[in-house]
């Protein structure tokens, strides 16, 4: 068995203060990883932290976050899975990131959303929608409803998961043993160049699993 993991996120700002009250917890974003350093790690979330207005689907950065977010809170919690479908997981987040300006966050979904309407929009999805359609897309069905109905708070309160880590992001920096460097997010979000993925367990991925970039 493998496992991948996600990276429930606590930060300050008038849309999030607006999403804590809605599902009742603190945590208002998540993320899919593929490692417990979350490294690689994906969301459909800002594209900049610093400017909220602009989302889609990117690679999630900590030290960036950290910067822009001092005082965040993370959980990170594992699923375990096997290691074909971590590796197809893995082929289609390579593929999403590829394809990335093609992937929006539903504005349009949020009423639907809290009247518990399903509703979708052809690549545009919240940061929980997203990872519940990836998942299902895969065989691991943890939820009992619509994709878009997905919440952070259904990853918060999922049974099948473990605890790796809960407590500030810049602890969870910090607790890192080989450390994270600072410096090479400075001009990333200026330069827009695509960050260089490792190969995944060596497995080759048939084409017809990359589903997810083209529904």
């Amino acid at each position: 068995m493998e496992k991948i993991y996600f990276a429930l996120v606590d930060t300050p700002g008038l849309f999030a203060s607006m999403i804590r009250k809605t599902i009742g917890i603190s945590y208002v974003h998540v993320a899919i990883g593929l490692d417990p350093d979350l490294r690689e790690a994906y969301s459909i979330g800002r594209r900049n932290p610093f400017v909220p207005v602009i989302a889609g689907f990117e690679q999630e950065h900590l030290p960036a976050i950290y910067s822009a977010f001092p005082t965040a809170r993370y959980k990170v919690v594992s699923l375990e899975c096997t290691g074909w479908q971590k590796a197809a997981i893995a082929a289609q987040l390579e593929e999403c990131f590829e394809n990335r300006f093609r992937y929006h966050y539903c504005v349009l979904g949020l009423p639907f959303l809290l009247m518990k309407i399903p509703f979708y929009q052809r690549r545009h999805y919240t940061c929980s929608s997203f990872i519940a359609r990836l998942l299902s897309d895969n065989g691991i069905d943890l939820f009992e409803k619509h994709f878009s109905l997905v919440t952070p708070r259904d990853f918060y309160e999922l049974p099948q998961t473990e605890v790796v880590y809960e407590g500030t992001l810049a602890d969870f920096l910090a607790t890192e043993p080989d450390g994270y460097d600072f410096s090479q997010w400075g001009s990333f979000y200026e330069s827009k160049k695509p960050v260089q993925h490792r190969p995944v367990f060596g497995i080759d991925v048939p084409h017809f699993l990359y589903n997810l970039s083209r529904k």
